[in-house]
């Protein structure tokens, strides 16, 4: 999908304000909705009552009638009793080059009836030399902006820095979203505006009580993210996975529900605005568990490991960081993997078995880094 596509290289039109009013109205009594779980015709009438949800002409506006008469699909939550909680889960991608020293982003989406629990970037190179600059989720907007508590993920954004010569040939990268068709997870964000002068920041989103985290990312609010000054140094993820209740990446195990998801990422003065979103998605009928791999890699070196789910399992989403921070490393990659195991052979409709990351140990005085790439697992 092109950028295009979700209008985001559309100069900007202002709707008329009661146009404005009304879609906003609409989408808060939808989030409201779908926080409470109302399922039934009464209690969606009520909360349109409540919240004046009618149009002048009195009708119930279009997106919470189909709410009311059960044609929304995803936007109706599920019981446990109606759907495997991640069982379902598939993958989308799309694929894209790029050229030694360019950067790109590109958005994959989900199937109609289908919401996004995770995503992330690979690469069918042998020879890593990338770097993630975003990797998060979308809502039906298809803005970072936009995309905010309670939304639905339907599209999967992730752009990428190759970090290869001009001369070498084209890096082949793929874009991944993992799509569940029976699923009730929604976005919980955190949105963070560094100092222009800052070096870097931080972020975290947890899942609210009775839910548990399925996946997340991490995403900017800068309209034009392939700009040069992404480039390089100048914009870095250097952290982006899953924490259990201890809030921290070192005790954060295999087995473990996990309940936030922490971001961190590496700026330098005199690039675009820096407002980010950390993106955790929560879902109260999961019963998906972390699976880890911890993993050394060495001073100004890079190196990679996958994270597996067990039999009968499935990744609904997953991520890699370090429990030594603040750090000036960066995630060269992060993504899903079929049974094949290698990117190259991950394709849509594939069920995901693995988790794999690799990161680059920027620290030349130091010795390894102990990193941990995450799977979360769902049966």
């Amino acid at each position: 999908m092109k950028r295009s596509d979700l209008g985001l290289d559309r100069p900007y039109r202002q709707a008329p304000s009661d146009q404005r009013a009304a879609v906003s109205n609409e989408k808060n009594v939808i989030r409201r909705i779908r926080r409470i779980g109302a399922a039934s015709t009464t209690e969606v009438q009520n909360v349109a009552r409540r919240t004046r949800s009618f149009s002048a002409a009195g009708r119930i506006f279009p997106a919470i009638a189909a709410l009311m008469l059960g044609t929304a699909g995803s936007l109706v939550t599920a019981s446990p009793a109606q759907a495997a909680p991640g069982g379902d889960a598939i993958i989308e991608e799309t694929t894209f080059a790029l050229g030694g020293g360019a950067q790109r982003g590109q958005v994959v989406t989900c199937p109609p009836g289908t919401r996004v629990t995770g995503g992330g970037v690979g690469t069918t190179a042998t020879n890593v030399h990338s770097t993630v600059l975003v990797s998060g989720p979308l809502d039906e907007t298809g803005t970072t902006a936009a995309t905010d508590d309670g939304d639905i993920a339907t599209s999967w954004y992730a752009a990428v820095y190759n970090r290869g010569l001009r001369e070498d040939p084209p890096t082949i990268y793929k874009v991944f979203a993992l799509c569940l068709a029976n699923s009730d997870a929604v976005i919980e964000a955190t949105t963070v505006t560094p100092s222009m002068t800052s070096y870097g920041g931080h972020g975290v989103a947890t899942c609210p009580a009775g839910r548990r985290l399925v996946g997340g990312g991490l995403g900017t609010t800068f309209p034009y993210v392939d700009h040069s000054y992404l480039a390089g140094s100048s914009w870095q993820m250097q952290h982006s996975g899953p924490l259990d209740e201890t809030g921290t990446t070192a005790a954060t195990d295999d087995g473990d529900i996990a309940r936030y998801w922490y971001a961190s990422w590496r700026t330098t003065e005199g690039g675009p605005p820096r407002t980010v979103k950390v993106f955790a998605l929560c879902s109260a009928t999961s019963d998906a568990v972390i699976e880890a791999t911890a993993f050394n890699v060495p001073a100004s070196g890079r190196r990679g490991a996958v994270a597996e789910c067990p039999s009968g399992r499935r990744v609904t989403g997953g991520g890699v960081g370090t429990p030594t921070t603040p750090v000036n490393d960066y995630i060269l990659i992060s993504g899903p993997l079929d049974a094949s195991g290698t990117t190259a052979g991950t394709s849509d409709g594939d069920v995901a078995r693995y988790w794999y990351a690799h990161a680059y140990n920027f620290d030349s005085w130091s010795s390894d880094r102990v990193y941990k790439v995450f799977a979360l697992c769902s049966s």
